[in-house]
């Protein structure tokens, strides 16, 4: 199987150590990239961005464990997973210290070939695992970003509540429109009904139970928010019910739009 896409930075000062592990890996398709030192290593990673580092512990310049350290603290990777390794002398000391550097695998040499290559393809696939979960939360940073940029232009906030937990959360402008401080709502689905205005409560509550009594999905209602300052602000509130398999309520999803402008030029 070819990895060719897969880059390996193999670091060993030792001539016949460093050709061994590099024929080794070029022979099961990997990218193969060399380096003698701890200075030239540290160069390397953060142009090459290698999926995974063999690392000596002993090295001419700066110690393989330091390397270790830098590579996984210093941001100069693009998270590349570390396989240190030392001469079949290695101590337990090497192995503590290999641990305290952050190395994600430790190998004493000479190791078997099936070894390495597992140790090798299991670091793999942690790093294009990191690697999938980081671009993850980069789309949904951004789509996040862009969810909160919608609603202030649209002057909304959005709502997820589990039922079954009591759960309720706030999304975008929420907070801002009920006139609560930002990241202060607790979640609790009281706490949004005691933010209504007194005359909205109850008839709120009771559209609520009465949508989910007759199982309808589609949900709609006007209520008002009372601000801190006794403010009143107008709401257009439109959602919709999930239930499970008995017919049971278990989430209710929805979008509030403050419609006050719209509202008192009706009155």
């Amino acid at each position: 199987m070819l990895h060719s896409e897969i880059t390996i930075l193999v670091v060993d000062d030792h001539p016949a150590a460093l050709y061994s592990k590099s024929r080794l890996l070029s022979r099961h398709g990997y990218c193969v990239l060399q380096a003698t030192c701890g200075q030239e290593a540290l160069a390397l990673v953060p142009v090459a961005r290698p999926a995974v580092v063999i690392l000596d512990a002993k090295l001419p310049d700066v110690s393989g464990f330091e390397v270790c350290k830098r590579i996984k603290t210093e941001s100069i990777s693009d998270n590349s997973m570390v396989l240190m390794t030392s001469a079949v002398l290695g101590t337990a000391q090497d192995r503590i210290k290999a641990l305290e550097s952050r190395a994600d695998a430790y190998l004493i040499e000479p190791a078997e070939e099936e070894e390495v290559l597992a140790t090798i393809r299991a670091l793999v696939r942690i790093f294009e695992q990191d690697r999938q979960n980081r671009s993850l939360l980069e789309k949904l940073t951004r789509t996040e970003r862009l969810l909160r940029e919608a609603t202030e232009a649209g002057n909304s906030g959005l709502w997820d509540w589990n039922i079954q937990t009591g759960e309720l959360q706030w999304f975008g402008t929420h907070e801002r429109l009920a006139g609560v401080e930002p990241g202060t709502f607790s979640g609790k689905m009281e706490d949004f009904i005691n933010a209504l205005h007194a005359e909205d409560r109850a008839s709120v509550w009771r559209k609520i139970q009465e949508c989910t009594a007759r199982q309808q999905t589609k949900y709609s209602d006007r209520y008002r928010f009372v601000h801190l300052n006794g403010s009143i602000y107008w709401m257009e509130a439109t959602g919709q019910f999930y239930y499970d398999e008995h017919g049971r309520p278990v989430r209710m999803t929805g979008v509030i739009r403050d419609i006050t402008a719209q509202k008192e030029a009706e009155d």
